[in-house]
């Protein structure tokens, strides 16, 4: 609850809205490749997880410039 006093979400606001859609589809990757990892090879999923390393990146650049502008 702390963590939402602190920071106020405005999707109309396009840095939120940046951060909303980034955090999105972070979830939404890892738990696709969490249900249907029995659907690829293991050389497969693992070239697949790479997607998640430059998303988490952007999230958390995002994420620091909110905390920055605060």
């Amino acid at each position: 609850m702390i963590l939402m006093d602190k920071f106020n979400f405005n999707l109309k606001n396009k840095l939120d809205l940046a951060i909303a859609i980034s955090g999105g589809i972070l979830v939404m990757t890892g738990a696709f490749l969490r249900f249907f990892k029995y659907l690829f090879t293991p050389l497969a999923l693992e070239k697949a997880t790479l997607v998640l390393i430059p998303e988490t990146v952007v999230f958390t650049l995002l994420l620091a410039i909110k905390i920055w502008r605060r």
